[in-house]
């Protein structure tokens, strides 16, 4: 099913998660859960800052059987899900909790479908049936950026050729949201910073996207104005939890505006950068993110969607706004050249193949002006 139709689906059904918990402490609503079994797959930095004590804690006091599995990190692989998918089938989970970043909460995604539905095969473009016989899901992300925990798209990768393949639907909308900021807590400045970048792409494209709306732009300027306010101070002081609460709402704003308007050459690109130089996703999304914003600028009705967008955000005009992405962008200190984030310059192999891979991805269709190969070389080659 093409995004056009897609989003037509959704506008006639209820894709908001059917519940979504919002505040410090809120991790405690697993307590609440029926005596029944889980399946939690969660990502070693929620083992590490004590996130899956806690969680599993609660799981106990609501007298759940729980079954943990630590996800290794990375993209979700066919052969992962597969083994998730007969842990769950094993354990016969009512349950499937996760609690993670972006690529935890897509691995959970794919076992949820894998185990309600054995015969999916997501190496090919796969229409998702109903979700939910079996179990239900929920999302608890351990990152503000993603916005995967309301997403109606999930990536999964084949482990033997690295290729990245999106599956988008509505089914994938957990059943239970959990946004507690204090899941967030002892990142490093970095990780916060790239996941905040992300959020900030999901946002800035979505608001200028050909398929954007009043409503898109309200989330997408919402998460913008969170961003800019609580970015510098989480970097500064990261266990400043008012300002990762900021950054977590932000994050799922974000998420809202992109399930509707998807995104553009940002993401394209990034995607790309993903395939050809095995870059992680948010800091690919960082790093392009103003060429992609300049790209756009060209255009003479983008340009005045993005000095809206700047009254929108209480920022001035377009230049100070760019003004404040580029500041934002120093200040916590990501990578200034893709020699950078590498290690060493791409070779031309590699910026053929990351040029061929962002030329064919589905986010180029929803860029407000068309992108052709040319102009991908042309945005590269000044990097």
């Amino acid at each position: 099913m093409d995004r056009k139709k897609m989003v037509l689906s959704m506008l006639k059904r209820e894709i908001a998660p059917g519940e979504v918990c919002y505040s410090r402490k809120s991790l405690s609503r697993l307590s609440a859960l029926p005596e029944e079994k889980v399946l939690v797959i969660a990502g070693k930095s929620a083992e590490t800052n004590g996130t899956l004590e806690k969680a599993v804690g609660h799981l106990d006091k609501a007298g759940a059987v729980a079954t943990v599995e630590i996800y290794p990190g990375g993209e979700p692989t066919l052969d992962e899900v597969g083994q998730l998918a007969a842990r769950a089938a094993e354990e016969k989970a009512d349950w499937i909790v996760a609690l993670g970043g972006g690529s935890i909460i897509d691995s959970a995604k794919f076992t949820w479908a894998a185990y309600e539905h054995p015969e999916l095969n997501f190496a090919e473009p796969t229409e998702i049936p109903p979700l939910g016989e079996k179990a239900q899901l929920i999302a608890i992300p351990t990152t503000s950026g993603s916005g995967a925990e309301g997403s109606i798209t999930a990536v999964i990768s084949a482990a033997s050729s690295g290729q990245k393949m999106p599956h988008v639907s509505p089914e994938w909308i957990p059943r239970i949201v959990i946004l507690d900021p204090e899941t967030t807590t002892g990142q490093p400045p970095s990780l916060t910073a790239q996941s905040a970048f992300d959020a900030l792409a999901h946002a800035f494209e979505a608001y200028v996207s050909r398929m954007s709306s009043p409503m898109v732009k309200t989330h997408a300027a919402t998460a913008i104005r969170l961003i800019f306010n609580a970015l510098p101070i989480s970097f500064s002081n990261p266990e400043d939890i008012l300002a990762r609460e900021a950054l977590q709402l932000a994050a799922y704003h974000a998420g809202i505006a992109q399930n509707t308007a998807s995104t553009g050459i940002v993401h394209g690109l990034s995607h790309g950068a993903g395939e050809a130089l095995k870059l992680p996703h948010a800091l690919a999304t960082a790093f392009f993110l103003m060429p992609g914003l300049r790209y756009n600028e060209a255009h003479e009705k983008t340009a005045a969607e993005y000095d809206q967008l700047a009254v929108d955000t209480g920022t001035g005009n377009r230049s100070t706004l760019f003004t404040k992405v580029e500041r934002l962008y120093l200040d916590t200190g990501l990578p200034a050249s893709l020699a950078e984030m590498t290690g060493e310059s791409p070779t031309v192999d590699q910026i053929e193949a990351l040029t061929s891979s962002t030329a064919a991805d589905r986010c180029l269709r929803t860029n407000p002006i068309p992108v052709k190969v040319e102009n991908l070389t042309e945005i590269l080659e000044t990097l």
